[in-house]
Parts: structure tokens; sequence; C-alpha cells
């Protein structure tokens, strides 16, 4: 009744760290009641979902966003996105770009690391990817456009 009544922010953050330090139920109830009174907040713990989805949040509507809903809901900072996550770095060139620039682009975009591979079966359709040059537009952000025609 206690958690169906209260929004616990990082709740299985919160339950996965008492597991993984053997708490006993009673010791589990004490958090719980800590975290409805806004007293505990779990520290890291973030799993790979976790990370995505704070990695979105920023892509999509920027550092503002993020840190509202790390208060809020108690998602992963963008520091620590950084630190858990390998983001490619495109290395923008001035004039002309130069045989180092491009193959600096390239190996930091296509690096394993930053995109493993999908374990599939083998089959004639293979993952990949795509690399499309137009013009040049730099902007951290996605950009949702629903109509695909320029205006």
């Amino acid at each position: 009744m206690m958690l169906s009544s209260n929004d616990v922010a990082g709740l299985h953050r919160l339950l996965g760290a008492a597991h993984r330090r053997g708490a006993s139920p009673t010791k589990i109830c004490s958090l719980l009641k800590h975290a409805v009174a806004g007293l505990y907040r779990p520290q890291g713990g973030f799993v790979k979902c976790d990370l995505d989805i704070a990695f979105l949040v920023k892509a999509i509507s920027g550092p503002r966003l993020l840190y509202a809903l790390g208060k809020s809901h108690g998602l992963a900072s963008w520091r620590t996105v950084k630190h858990h996550i390998k983001i490619p770095k495109l290395l923008p060139s001035v004039g002309i770009p130069s045989t180092d620039e491009i193959n600096h682009n390239i190996s930091s975009f296509f690096d394993p690391d930053v995109k493993p591979p999908l374990d599939c079966p083998p089959s004639r359709y293979l993952p990949g990817n795509v690399m499309m040059f137009d013009g040049i537009a730099l902007e951290t952000r996605c950009h949702y456009c629903p109509d695909s025609r320029a205006r």
C-alpha cells in the first residue's frame, strides 16, 4: 500500500542495492519508508537501460530536461552517462577536410566499442551503418521532422 500511494524515484536501484548487501526484510521496509519520506536516495547502480534513457533524454531535449528528470525521477546525470557509454566525437574541419580528419571521423563512428555488432544468426541480412553526407549542420540534438520535404 505504501508503494502504490507514493512515487519513489529509483525504486529498482534501491531494492537492487539492498539485495546486493543482503538486507533483511525489515531493513528493506525501513529503507522504503525513508525513501518515501525523501530521506534516502540511492546513488549509482544504473543499468544499461537507465543510461540509454538518460542519453536519449539529453539528445532529444537537452541537458536541462535531463537535470530535471534526474532530480524528479532519479535518472543518471550526463557525466555518469559519458563515463559509462562511449560517445563518438565528430572532428569538424574548417575548409576542405584532410585525409587525417576523414579517417579520424570514420574510425570514431565505426569503432566496435561505440556500436557493438549485433548477435544475430547468420543470414543474408547483415546489420550495418549508413553514412550520408549532406551539407554542413553541426548541432548536438536530435530532431523530429514529420515532413520529409524541405521547407
